[in-house]
């Protein structure tokens, strides 16, 4: 009789364990996270906490717990590539990402292009972009505009951010949601916005995003709560011509890449540059050997 109790006792106690475990294991997903205690001060009167949270709210909440600050704008404009090959305008959008999140060059360097413009049509959604934990590869589809490929570099390349920082979610549509949030925290809902804009007569399996243009404005809104990055603050900004980043006006020498911006014009009247065909990177479109890697090119 004794041992039948000590049995049922130990089994109870199994029991107890597994499920305070599960509960640990869940707890992050689980839990919802209201992003207003984040929220500047200057904005409105914050929502009573008995407003039911939605479900972006959560994910915003969450990625400003995890440290994940609101930051500058992306610049990014498709009239100022220069008139090169997709690919290798898709190669400067790449490294102007990489260097807006501080990711390692090598990552793009390692970015694949897949075509498939002769595949056939199947139903499902479309997918542009896919990043394995080390690698980027780029699907290219046939009527996908440059804009429509820059929002897939950025979610891809803030996947990889995000998991250089061990955040994500078990769930893989859950997953998704939260690099959608992240990437436009981030500064790259401008571009979300330009390729939803760009051709209105998308279907669900084309879109740019997992998102629509609606929610993509919903989250913009969310997060215009947030205060500003400092850099913000400071009108007084022009972008380099080589990096694309944002450099002091009236500065000459970019703080980012070095390169020597001889004009202190806001943007360039034009973009004199091409990739170098071996290690990716802009070099002058009259020169002859790559300043980086000492490439021999012939092609002008």
């Amino acid at each position: 009789m004794e041992g039948f109790f000590l049995t049922v006792f130990i089994n109870l106690i199994i029991i107890i364990v597994v499920y305070l475990y599960n509960s640990f294991a869940n707890q992050e997903e689980t839990t919802i996270y209201r992003p207003t205690q984040y929220f500047s001060q200057q904005s409105t009167k914050p929502p009573s906490t008995k407003k039911q949270i939605t479900k972006f709210e959560s994910l915003l909440g969450l990625l400003l717990s995890k440290g994940i600050i609101r930051q500058d704008e992306f610049f990014y404009s498709p009239d100022l590539m220069p008139n090169d090959t997709i690919k290798n305008n898709l190669m400067q959008v790449i490294i102007a990402t990489c260097k807006h999140l501080c990711l390692p060059i090598t990552l793009a360097l390692n970015t694949k292009f897949i075509d498939c413009t002769n595949e056939p049509n199947t139903p499902g959604k479309k997918i542009t972009g896919h990043f394995d934990g080390q690698n980027i590869t780029i699907y290219l589809r046939q009527n996908n505009t440059l804009t429509h490929y820059a929002a897939t570099i950025a979610h891809e390349c803030v996947h990889a951010y995000l998991r250089q920082r061990n955040i994500s979610l078990s769930d893989t549509h859950e997953n998704e949601l939260l690099t959608e949030v992240a990437t436009i925290l981030l500064g790259f809902g401008i571009v979300y916005e330009l390729a939803y804009e760009e051709k209105r007569t998308y279907t669900h399996t084309e879109a740019p995003a997992y998102i629509s243009l609606q929610e993509v404005k919903e989250i913009r809104k969310l997060i215009d709560k947030l205060p500003k990055p400092k850099s913000s603050n400071n009108t007084n900004n022009r972008i380099c011509f080589n990096c694309k980043l944002k450099m002091p006006k009236g500065t000459f020498f970019c703080k980012h890449c070095g390169y020597e911006n001889k004009s202190d014009k806001t943007t360039p009247d034009n973009i004199n540059s091409r990739i170098c065909p071996n290690c990716k990177l802009e070099m002058p479109k009259n020169s002859v050997f790559c300043k980086h890697c000492g490439y021999e090119s012939h092609n002008r």
